[in-house]
């Protein structure tokens, strides 16, 4: 084990809510706040030797369908994506190294850093040839086999590591404290070690001119890779909340807030602009554009050098964009806040695809208490996709999905009765866990009339107030396609009988009563 005791130079479970909708504020404190996890499970959604293709693609083939998922317990603090090496999954999550099968979702093996210390997996998983190499918070860097999980070697470091490593050239460098580390990732010998004027939040990253890191005090912190030695410090440029800093055009891009500031390699700010809404999560750069979740629904398409608008017309989806988008394919992958994955064509920003992402206690008609929060990774004609409630999903395109959505809490009751000339609320819950629910395709007809329903995709449901209903029986059906054209429907009854009084409403002492708001659409 090599061991580092200078600083200075030299060697040396989850718990859901019906239609959980998180602001911005919100959003903030669950992507800071850590919870306890449970043991994971993992489940096949087709056929694991002909679901992903063999070779790679140049992008993902909508629509998309679930191949396996993988959970292991809430923890919507953690940002860290998996990492894919040819066949298998890396996953850092809830303290734990995973390892699982690509095409499967089993896993092959766990590393725990010390169960008895409580010792936890505290950075992202980094490949190093045939090893994969994580970081603790009680200060070790362990390097593992990457067939078996079994330890090579692990240095001592002064402090958690954290955030995750990266390999430079033949140097691994991380960063524990207030140190960054220059490691031989062969032997585990470090080579180096500098100290940063503030700890790291976030980083290393690298342009190749330098490494660059964002310091606790809301300052970018730039290391010489080459010689590890202190560089210079910015000004500090947000509060106690940021992403994860980028490279954009040459400058380290840092988002917080609503505002997004770029700083040059010299450390000088070199433009800042403030956006119409928050920011959701860490920008995407490619080529020369940006893409900027935000947490009013939109994705902001900017240039990377200058922030210039570069569409007329965000693109948007259905509640706030909580993950870094991925760009593939002429489409925009991205998360959200209700946990619902959008795929998005980028140029007309036509929503494809939507996937709800559904916990295995998640009952039908819920949304999701937690989102999506780690960047979405594509590898050979799959998606994987980390929820806040630490499900893995796998999609594929080449995924079987052939059963069709199902339906459930019809409301009225089926065979029920229900005064006449009083309000009815209509409503019905349907979920696709293979494709996802097409929500362009959910019809609803009461007595064979076709009505404009309301279907909202964070929670399944759909729903239609009537102002009130003529005495008799009353028939209705919904029917609802997925992504893979596979049709569902559900018929059911109820009664509306003037001669039923109505019941009356219940009043604690002292408080007032008010209706809820509701949605009017006549028959046609």
């Amino acid at each position: 084990m090599a061991t580092l005791s200078s600083r200075r130079g030299g060697l040396g479970s989850t718990v859901y809510s019906r239609r959980a909708a998180l602001g911005s504020l919100w959003i903030r404190i669950l992507l800071f706040l850590a919870l306890a996890g449970s043991p994971g499970w993992a489940a096949l959604a087709g056929e694991a030797d002909t679901a992903i293709p063999s070779s790679p693609s140049t992008g993902l083939t909508l629509p998309l369908s679930v191949l396996w998922i993988f959970s292991m317990g809430a923890d919507p603090s953690s940002l860290l994506p998996p990492v894919v090496q040819g066949d298998l999954v890396l996953i850092s999550h809830d303290g734990k190294l995973h390892c699982l099968e690509l095409q499967t979702g089993a896993e092959k093996w766990k590393f725990e850093p010390d169960p008895d210390k409580q010792a936890r997996v505290s950075t992202a998983p980094v490949l190093v040839g045939d090893r994969v190499v994580v970081g603790a918070d009680n200060a070790e860097l362990f390097a593992l086999n990457l067939s078996d999980g079994k330890e090579v070697w692990k240095t001592k470091c002064i402090g958690a590591i954290s955030p995750s490593p990266v390999v430079l050239g033949e140097v691994l460098v991380a960063a524990a404290r207030d140190a960054v580390y220059g490691i031989d990732p062969a032997s585990g010998t470090p080579r180096w070690m500098c100290s940063l004027a503030s700890p790291a939040s976030w980083g290393p990253i690298a342009d190749g001119a330098g490494l660059y890191f964002l310091g606790q005090d809301g300052s970018v912190e730039a290391v010489d890779p080459e010689r590890g030695r202190f560089r210079w410090r910015s000004e500090t440029l947000h509060g106690p909340l940021a992403f994860p800093p980028t490279i954009a055009a040459g400058r380290v891009l840092v988002a917080s807030g609503s505002l997004l500031k770029a700083v040059a390699r010299t450390g000088v700010v070199s433009w800042r602009v403030e956006l119409p809404s928050s920011i959701g999560a860490q920008p995407t750069v490619v080529g020369d554009s940006m893409y900027v979740p935000c947490v009013d629904g939109t994705v902001l398409v900017l240039s990377a050098r200058s922030a210039w608008d570069q569409r007329r017309k965000p693109i948007k989806v259905g509640s706030a964009a909580t993950s870094p988008p991925l760009v593939s394919g002429g489409l925009v992958f991205v998360g959200t806040s209700s946990a619902l994955v959008y795929a998005v064509e980028a140029d007309s920003g036509e929503v494809r695809w939507v996937y709800r992402c559904r916990a295995p206690e998640q009952l039908l008609d819920e949304a999701a208490e937690f989102g999506i929060y780690a960047s979405l990774v594509q590898t050979d004609g799959a998606l994987l996709c980390l929820t806040g409630a630490g499900d893995l999903y796998c999609f594929s395109s080449a995924a079987t999905d052939p059963i069709p959505p199902r339906f459930s809490d019809l409301k009225p009751e089926p065979n029920s009765a229900l005064p006449g000339k009083e309000a009815v609320n209509l409503s019905f819950a349907v979920v696709d866990d293979g494709s996802g629910v097409d929500a362009r395709s959910v019809t609803l007809t009461v007595d064979g009339n076709p009505v404009r329903v309301v279907f909202d995709p964070a929670d399944g449901m759909g729903e239609i107030t009537f102002p009130a209903m003529a005495d008799g029986s009353h028939v209705v059906k919904a029917t609802a396609k997925d992504y893979r054209g596979n049709e569902g429907s559900v018929e059911w009854s109820f009664l509306t009988d003037e001669s039923i009084a109505p019941e009356a409403p219940t009043q604690v002492p002292g408080a007032t009563t008010t209706q809820p708001a509701r949605r009017t659409t006549p028959l046609r």
